[in-house]
């Protein structure tokens, strides 16, 4: 009973529209569409291929997409930090792509609602994942 009671006061007080923190996004997301194209999409030669989003808990987060540069071969690459959470807007601290550690952090912006992560890169392509 005083779990139900407890559930109730939480999805009343998400409703309000208090704060979500990484625990209520935490998850693996994947890619489902980059630029508003379904994969594979083609966004300036490049051929975006898969892509998964992995969200901890504990507000560490990884990002992989493959590609296919034009006229290249097929690549992967992983982005990796902390993101924190306000209301339905994340915040992506970039500290490693592809295991190196970065001098000077990168930043990305995201947004979430209804299972769906929306996240715009350095480059403003929009990298759009649906929770797996």
């Amino acid at each position: 009973m005083k779990r139900t009671a407890f559930l109730l006061a939480m999805l009343a007080l998400t409703a309000c529209g208090d704060s979500t923190g990484p625990a209520d996004v935490a998850g693996v997301y994947t890619l489902r569409t980059v630029d508003g194209q379904q994969l594979p999409a083609v966004i300036l030669g490049d051929e975006f291929t898969s892509g998964s989003l992995s969200l901890g808990s504990n507000g560490t987060f990884s990002f992989t997409f493959t590609l296919t540069p034009a006229g290249g071969l097929r690549e992967t690459h992983l982005a990796s930090g902390t993101f924190t959470v306000t209301d339905l807007a994340l915040s992506f601290l970039i500290t490693h792509v592809n295991g190196v550690a970065l001098g000077a952090p990168g930043r990305m912006a995201g947004s979430y609602g209804d299972g769906t992560i929306s996240i715009t890169d350095a480059e403003g392509k929009v990298f759009v994942f649906g929770r797996s």
